[in-house]
């Protein structure tokens, strides 16, 4: 089974793609995948692992989008060729789009469930972030033989309270899946001091995203990772034994703590490994990583640097958040540490119906496609969205 694919645009023109399995009077579900990630992450095709599918015997009405310059096949969004986009445009372009996509086809209000950046993104919407334009100089422009004045225009980002108040009554539901709400840490000085660098044991989510000045310096000189493409180049170079040659030892070593960042190794297999590399996988825009060192620099979660605009702080913002809201995480978790998110994320939030709740024996990604996840964190969302309808 195969989900039908529909199409939506943003309000800056990006067609972007949407998967779907269609229950025509079912509730529906959106399910946002998070960064270097596609559809397929919701949708793993292994079976018994997809969420999606699992949602739809339940039967929901499931929708899997694919943000900008994410997806693979038919299932995949525009990067307005220049992958010019950043968190921000993710949340004040991309989600109300897929949103009112969803509402239009099915007239009916969506949950929405986030892993990782996809939660993240709903938190932004949901204050109400937008952009704001202003006028903030004048310059002369020639032209032929006389001169005109034009505008100089700023933008940057706000959250407004009528927005926030609208876009929540029109979410039935909030479900957060290891989604980061701050970039804290507290300092190792030992490390620290053999180092002369601050190492993050609080949260350490890649500890290259502290020094941003590097991280920029390189990030500058290419408009994406290509994750992904790169392995799809070579394979149809070489041919798809080329792939596996990869594949087969990632997946080997994936099992190990080595891998630990990313999910908790007792709760993959390889045969997990290699899907997730082989079909989930997605290229990431260099201003998304470089917002994410932003974050990791300043402590925070803020907008993207503009020149001399004062940044909006994200995180101020969590009160305005009172749709029903159930925040997932796993107790292994290194980039979304469960401390962080319940102090800095939970407590804050405005929501009277909210809950909180750490799986054990669980790392990042594997809360939505690790061996465990079918038989625990599967029923207990859908538990929850029953319970909120």
């Amino acid at each position: 089974m195969q989900p039908k694919i529909e199409h939506t645009h943003t309000q800056d023109n990006v067609r972007l793609a949407l998967g779907r399995y269609k229950n025509s009077h079912g509730i529906p579900v959106i399910l946002a995948h998070g960064l270097a990630q596609n559809s397929y992450f919701w949708d793993f095709p292994v079976e018994y692992h997809s969420f999606a599918k699992y949602l739809f015997t339940k039967g929901y009405d499931v929708w899997l989008p694919c943000l900008r310059g994410h997806g693979r096949g038919a299932l995949h969004s525009d990067n307005k060729s220049d992958w010019s986009w950043n968190i921000d445009d993710l949340a004040i372009y991309d989600v109300p789009a897929i949103i009112e996509k969803v509402y239009q086809a099915t007239e009916q209000h969506p949950f929405w469930v986030g892993h990782s950046m996809g939660g993240t993104l709903a938190y932004m919407y949901l204050q109400g972030a937008h952009y704001v334009k202003r006028i903030v100089a004048k310059e002369f422009i020639k032209l032929g033989n006389h001169v005109e004045w034009k505008n100089v225009h700023s933008i940057s980002v706000s959250a407004c309270e009528q927005k926030a108040h609208q876009r929540n009554a029109e979410l039935r539901g909030l479900i957060t899946v290891g989604s980061p709400v701050a970039m804290t840490w507290s300092y190792d000085p030992f490390l620290t001091k053999m180092m002369n660098h601050p190492i993050r044991q609080d949260l350490h989510i890649l500890s290259f995203l502290s020094n941003r000045k590097l991280l920029r310096n390189t990030l500058n000189k290419v408009p994406y990772l290509p994750v992904s493409s790169a392995l799809d180049i070579v394979e149809k170079s070489f041919g798809k034994w080329i792939r596996k040659c990869i594949h087969l030892p990632l997946a080997q070593i994936g099992t190990t703590k080595a891998f630990s960042l990313f999910w908790h190794p007792p709760n993959m297999n390889r045969h997990l490994i290699q899907t997730l590399m082989k079909e989930s996988l997605n290229d990431v825009c260099s201003k998304v990583l470089e917002q994410f060192a932003d974050w990791a620099e300043n402590r925070t979660f803020r907008s993207f640097p503009n020149g001399n605009e004062k940044p909006h702080i994200y995180a101020e913002h969590f009160s305005k958040i009172d749709s029903p809201l159930l925040i997932v995480v796993g107790a292994e978790d290194k980039i979304a540490k469960p401390s962080v998110i319940y102090r800095e994320g939970f407590l804050k939030m405005g929501s009277d119906n909210k809950k909180y709740k750490c799986f054990e024996k669980f790392g990042h990604n594997d809360l939505c496609m690790g061996l465990a996840a079918p038989t625990k964190v599967f029923p207990f969302i859908e538990n929850w969205i029953a319970a909120n309808l």
